[in-house]
């Protein structure tokens, strides 16, 4: 299940482009020597961002995704972006689901690779006859995936 939030899709943003910090300023570079990008939230819309699309509508989304399948929050484990404990608490409140795998203390923002390593970390431990995974994204785009634990 899928949504694209076309109004905030400057937002957030992700390339090649100047850092600053408190004793450095430049274009990060990766292991290879070649510039790096990262990611860049406005601080306009990328606060509107933050309170209604990330806050709310990924919550939303899994819960539509859910009904729409005939089970709840208490049937799932739970993979979600791990960007702030704020997001993790809030989305846990309003989905309520049987556990949430995450391991933002551990490894803090993983961003792509939070789902492969939580699933990696916690395939064992999975007691429920569900696994979702809900992403937020660059574009702006909310998307959550179920899986049925075989």
């Amino acid at each position: 299940h899928t949504r694209t939030f076309g109004w905030a899709y400057t937002s957030m943003t992700m390339a090649v482009r100047p850092r600053h910090a408190l004793d450095w300023a430049g274009i990060p570079v990766g292991k290879d020597g070649n510039p790096a990008p990262t990611y860049l939230l406005e601080s306009d819309s990328g606060v509107e961002v933050y309170q209604t699309i990330m806050r709310d509508g990924l919550p939303d989304l899994v819960g539509e995704l859910l009904d729409r399948n005939g089970i709840t929050g208490a049937d799932v484990s739970l993979i979600t972006h791990q960007g702030s404990r704020a997001l993790l608490v809030h989305w846990s409140a309003r989905l309520r689901p049987a556990a949430y795998l995450e391991t933002l203390e551990t490894f803090g923002n993983l961003t792509h690779s939070t789902y492969p390593v939580n699933l990696a970390l916690h395939a064992g431990t999975v007691s429920t006859p569900y696994v979702v995974i809900a992403a937020v994204g660059t574009g702006f785009h909310v998307t959550a995936v179920l899986l049925r634990v075989t």
